[in-house]
């Protein structure tokens, strides 16, 4: 049994045939690609280039968010570059 949020039960719903999922495509990328789902009205997907990350200063970090930051830097950035593409026409 998989236990899960409304976005983990939306994509079991289509992957049954239950409906059409809008939701960002990134999510939905490895289930594109075993055939699980079929990607449609390409032109109205969600995209979404990652989250975004406001502090005041780089000086006097405190510790926990410059551990955060660290963290968040160091993961892997996978489609970033196909992404950054799709926002600058290139």
């Amino acid at each position: 049994m998989q236990s899960g949020g409304a976005t983990d039960l939306g994509i079991e719903a289509a992957k049954a045939g239950l409906g059409i999922l809008y939701l960002f495509e990134d999510w939905l990328t490895a289930d594109f690609q075993t055939g699980a789902l079929s990607p449609i009205m390409e032109d109205w997907w969600l995209r979404f280039s990652g989250p975004f990350l406001y502090y005041p200063g780089r000086r006097l970090v405190p510790s926990p968010l410059r551990a955060f930051i660290d963290f968040v830097r160091a993961m892997p950035q996978p489609g970033l570059a196909k992404d950054t593409d799709r926002q600058t026409g290139g």
